[in-house]
């Protein structure tokens, strides 16, 4: 299932909570800038990320801020690259 690449309502959920992408990217405990491409919808969260940003969240389901494509793999991590199957 190839990516979404458009902002993810997890932005939303973070402005509407004053959270800023800097805090919540330290409360996950990545980078700003993964933290970020996670939000555009670019790289996949890997499982260890979603778990802790749904702690953020107050333990709200991922299902309501990110796009299916981007939960495709929660179970099944990592990611499998093209060709390499």
């Amino acid at each position: 299932m190839a990516l979404p690449r458009k902002r993810q309502r997890l932005a939303l959920f973070l402005k509407s909570r004053d959270i800023p992408q800097h805090i919540a990217a330290d409360a996950v405990k990545i980078s700003r800038v993964r933290f970020g491409n996670i939000l555009k919808g670019i790289t996949y969260p890997s499982p260890t990320e979603l778990d802790r940003i749904e702690t953020l969240m107050d333990g709200l389901p991922a299902t309501l801020y990110f796009d299916p494509a981007m939960l495709a793999w929660r179970n099944d991590w990592p990611p499998r690259v093209r060709g390499g199957e």
